[in-house]
């Protein structure tokens, strides 16, 4: 949700940006978003060497066949800016829960990407600084999200207990475990003040397969439905107020 009152997605059909208002009008109080845009070139070479990474090598480059891609901001006209030609990368693979995630003062990106040591959690100074792994462990980590004052990243992992996890943003410290989930395919992202967190949870897509579930942080004991009905629902974003979610769901009969 961008400005509290309209929806920004990507459109599959329309092969761009939608844009819907609760009212149907009124301005969007961001002029830029931040996607990735695929590249097409096959057999991606790790630059890095055997670190695995893309932090100090030459042409920055991140995993190891298949789609790699790149960083562009995109105008409400549909205008696409590259961010920096130099980084081009290969999304998480694990479970195809590829993501990304800018901080709240839009200096940093925290992504998903698959090198040849597996996928992991990477944050990435704008425009032109180098991706440094915060995530580490033999399983997967994915989905990443900014806690609301920019310290810490939140993520998903196929390590065992299943459930949100959190890191310090510069990599320091160790993982913490925020609430557990019944599956390894999930998201989490906190309220904008930091007292909620939304889960999605559940297991492989389709009806009924996967629902919404919050945590009051510090109250609660247990997960609570937020929405969990016999259709499937994903892609968590809570408004800036609080007021308002935004998700998909599949219950027009196709994903939207």
């Amino acid at each position: 949700l961008v400005g509290g009152d309209h929806a920004v997605g990507v459109d599959a059909e329309a092969e761009g940006l939608g844009e819907h208002g609760e009212e149907g009008e009124g301005e969007l109080d961001a002029d830029l978003f931040l996607l990735v845009g695929g590249e097409g070139v096959d057999d991606a070479v790790d630059g890095a060497g055997g670190t695995g990474g893309v932090e100090g090598s030459e042409d920055q480059v991140a995993g190891f066949g298949g789609l790699r891609y790149q960083l562009v901001w995109v105008d409400r006209t549909g205008r696409e800016t590259p961010v920096d030609t130099s980084f081009t990368f290969r999304l998480t693979q694990a479970l195809s829960d590829a993501g990304w995630s800018l901080s709240p003062d839009g200096t940093r990106l925290a992504i998903g990407l698959n090198t040849e040591t597996g996928d992991a959690v990477w944050v990435k100074p704008l425009p032109n600084g180098p991706a440094s792994r915060i995530t580490f462990g033999a399983d997967a980590q994915y989905r990443p999200r900014w806690t609301p004052d920019g310290r810490s990243v939140l993520f998903a992992s196929n390590h065992l207990p299943y459930g949100i996890y959190e890191r310090r943003a510069d990599g320091t410290g160790a993982d913490s475990l925020l609430v557990r989930a019944r599956f390894a395919t999930q998201e989490g992202v906190l309220t904008h003040d930091g007292k909620w967190l939304l889960v999605r949870d559940g297991g492989n897509p389709g009806p009924g397969g996967r629902d919404i579930y919050g945590i009051q942080l510090g109250v609660d004991t247990a997960l609570r439905p937020v929405l969990a009905t016999r259709f499937d629902e994903e892609a968590i974003a809570p408004s800036p107020d609080g007021h308002w979610l935004a998700y998909q769901s599949d219950e027009a009969g196709k994903t939207e």
